[in-house]
């Protein structure tokens, strides 16, 4: 939420209400003609509401929302002292300050504020038991047409303000409802495409797999029937020791010996490869398995973000 524009808003709303409310009692006092005071007060009132209005408009500021509270209560406090104490007039002045600047203000500065007006409410009451001689009427005589057009204009003022900050509200929630839903109709498909690219990359997987299965195999294969010629040759050196002419034909035995070991050693070699081979088998086995899981996690989790969308 723009919080610097609504800000501003509501207190453009309450700025001009009040200049408006100063200039009706303004416009009676120039009719009625027999309060100079009331007159002079009032422009000069006018005048300070106007300044505030432009500098809102031209340059908003923290600071400027500190002087229009300070503003606002020294024109409540000299209402109550002058307009015949606590009445439904001051009541809805104490309501309006009580709403602009509980919008206007957040965390230190708004409790510091509750606090103010809470001790002027009490000091005000103080002074409204027990110091009735320091309470003035200067609009005893005013003609209630007046009062009623003044409470109006203040009702609506409240009522302006809490219709701004709703639609200000309403707006926000509706942008962030079509964010949500752009957000949901991206995560579809992302989830689409990650599922497009799962199956292509299954697919080229299984390819790979059934090639290495198939070379596996095939290594396998001709690993085991290289075994058994040889386990063959290894036999008939055996049987060739034991003949007598291994004993007396000493090129005969360097020649049996030294193809017997490099019988030996081929076939450590051949145990050493399907040995691999095997393991190999066994990791592709496990990836496959864990592979599946993943998917199964996956597919669950997608299943829960649907549920909580």
């Amino acid at each position: 939420m723009n919080n610097d524009l609504l800000e501003r808003k509501i207190l453009l709303h309450s700025v001009r209400n009040t200049i408006v409310i100063v200039l009706i009692y303004l416009i009676y006092d120039l009719i009625a003609g027999d309060n100079p005071d009331l007159v002079v007060g009032g422009i000069f009132t006018c005048l300070i509401f106007m300044a505030c209005y432009w500098l809102i408009t031209v340059r908003f500021s923290v600071f400027l929302k500190r002087l229009l509270a300070f503003i606002y209560l020294v024109c409540v406090t000299t209402g109550f002292l002058s307009q015949g104490g606590m009445s439904a007039l001051t009541a809805i002045d104490f309501c309006g300050i009580l709403l602009v600047f509980s919008t206007i203000f957040t965390g230190r500065e708004r409790n510091i504020f509750i606090r103010v007006l809470i001790i002027l409410v009490l000091l005000l009451s103080y002074v409204e038991v027990f110091r009735a001689d320091l309470i003035d009427n200067l609009r005893v005589n005013d003609h209630p047409l007046v009062n009623v057009v003044e409470v109006i204009v203040r009702l609506m003022s409240l009522l302006q303000i809490f219709l701004t900050y709703k639609n200000q509200y309403d707006s926000e929630q509706s942008r962030l409802c079509r964010a949500n839903e752009g957000l949901e109709k991206a995560h579809y498909q992302i989830a689409a495409y990650n599922k497009n690219l799962e199956r292509l990359v299954d697919s080229r997987t299984e390819t790979i797999q059934n090639l290495n299965k198939k070379l596996i195999e095939y290594t396998y294969f001709n690993s085991h029937k290289t075994r058994a010629p040889l386990a063959r040759i290894q036999g008939l050196l055996h049987i060739m020791k034991l003949k007598p002419t291994y004993k007396e034909d000493e090129d005969l035995r360097k020649v049996v010996d030294l193809t017997y070991n490099n019988s030996l050693e081929l076939d450590n070699i051949i145990k050493q490869f399907s040995a691999l081979l095997e393991m190999e088998i066994s990791k592709s086995h496990e990836k496959a398995e864990h592979k599946q899981r993943m998917l199964a996690v996956e597919e669950d989790s997608t299943v829960m973000y649907k549920r909580s969308v």
